[in-house]
């Protein structure tokens, strides 16, 4: 596998999250009215352990897939660093191509953030909002982790010919 991590794989990673957020909530939407529609009509046995139960499912559900997320972005984030060393460049012919993805990537990420500004302020989503808090910290704050992750995977393609790396 050749497949090396560059800049233009932030744009990816954004699409990635974005859609593994929206698959949660949706997720997390259908086992919550599952559970609640359960315990209201007491097809499962109208128990107090069943209730509980399915509560106590529904919450462990939405902290795992909020985990799940969190750690995914960290992931990619690392993963796309990381290769970036391996990318024999020199940092004469790339720099101002890189500049450029990085602004793109900044625009894109600050147009996810705000479609998810506005996809978690609908009422609609008020249960789900506060089970998926680092999710939501994730793409509050998603143009300043995209510009982290930018500088750093710069510095590791450019940097490494005074590092001693592959260049």
């Amino acid at each position: 596998m050749e497949k090396k991590g560059n800049l233009s794989d932030l744009p990816f990673i954004i699409v990635f999250l974005f859609a593994l957020v929206i698959v949660g909530y949706l997720s997390y939407i259908v086992v919550s009215s599952f559970a609640d529609a359960n315990i209201t009509a007491g097809s499962l046995g109208n128990t107090t352990v069943v209730n509980q139960t399915l509560a106590a499912g529904v919450t462990f559900f939405g902290g795992t897939l909020d985990s799940l997320i969190f750690w995914a972005a960290i992931m990619l984030g690392l993963a796309l660093v990381v290769s970036a060393y391996f990318i024999k460049t020199h940092p004469v012919f790339l720099f101002g191509g890189g500049i450029f993805v990085v602004i793109f990537t900044l625009i894109i990420g600050s147009g996810f953030s705000d479609i998810m500004a506005g996809i978690t302020g609908s009422s609609a989503l008020d249960s789900v909002r506060g089970n998926f808090a680092i999710s939501n910290a994730l793409f509050t704050n998603l143009p300043l982790i995209l510009l982290f992750l930018a500088g750093l995977a710069m510095i590791a393609l450019y940097a490494k010919g005074v590092l001693g790396g592959n260049s």
